[in-house]
């Protein structure tokens, strides 16, 4: 049982144990970009099944591996957060993804492609990084918050005339271009009711000519 552990110890401290596991999370990744597209599922939808597959049992076997090098002292592999979340992962991974349960099973698919950030060491320390800047971050926003509520306060003190002259203004003047609109629309109609009515006093006009033109024709 020693000799196991040892082993399993040494292969999931190697570098070629973390790059099997990030092929698998990018296999997966690739596969939930094909299922977003129907044409490609229809053509490569078995296939990404048997990779989802895989990658199960690749994460199963890895988490096993894992627990083994530890054990028993199991605590030590759930006292890291990276692994309490990757073994999350991994037993919401088990919901079978048929029924009512469809929906849950793809998004923690979703959730296997967030496993690089815990495989990866750079990703890991920049995540870290981020969430202890967390508390100094809200002081910053409260800062923040503050300066604008005393510009607030400030503007409306100093441009409160201001500020209702120009709202009035803004209202007054798009009216003003809801009216020109208006008179140019009502123009543009009479204009064209009087270019109507010329060609009709026209047209008549014409026809009476032609009518005495034929008279005279006629006589002749």
């Amino acid at each position: 049982m020693k000799r196991l552990q040892q082993a399993c110890a040494r292969v999931v401290g190697t570098r070629a144990f973390d790059n099997a596991v990030i092929a698998m999370i990018l296999a997966t990744a690739v596969g939930l970009g094909v299922d977003t597209s129907v044409s490609l599922n229809a053509r490569f939808g078995a296939f990404v099944g048997w990779v989802y597959q895989a990658a199960l049992v690749a994460f199963i076997l890895e988490a096993a591996m894992k627990l083994t090098a530890v054990a028993p002292r199991f605590e030590r592999y759930f006292r890291n957060g990276w692994n309490l979340f990757d073994f999350t992962v991994l037993v919401f991974a088990l919901i079978p993804d048929t029924g009512q349960f469809a929906l849950i099973a793809r998004l923690v698919r979703l959730l296997r492609v967030l496993r690089l950030v815990t495989v990866v060491p750079q990703l890991r320390i920049i995540v870290a990084t981020l969430v202890r800047s967390l508390p100094g971050l809200g002081h910053v926003m409260m800062l923040i918050l503050v300066i604008f509520y005393v510009y607030a306060v400030a503007g409306v003190h100093l441009f409160r005339a201001v500020v209702m002259i120009n709202f009035v203004i803004a209202v007054v003047i798009d009216n003003l271009h809801e009216a020109r609109l208006e008179v140019a629309f009502t123009e543009g109609e009479e204009t064209l009711r009087a270019i109507r009515e010329e060609a009709a006093n026209a047209r008549d006009t014409l026809q009476r000519i032609e009518a005495r033109v034929e008279r005279l024709q006629e006589r002749s």
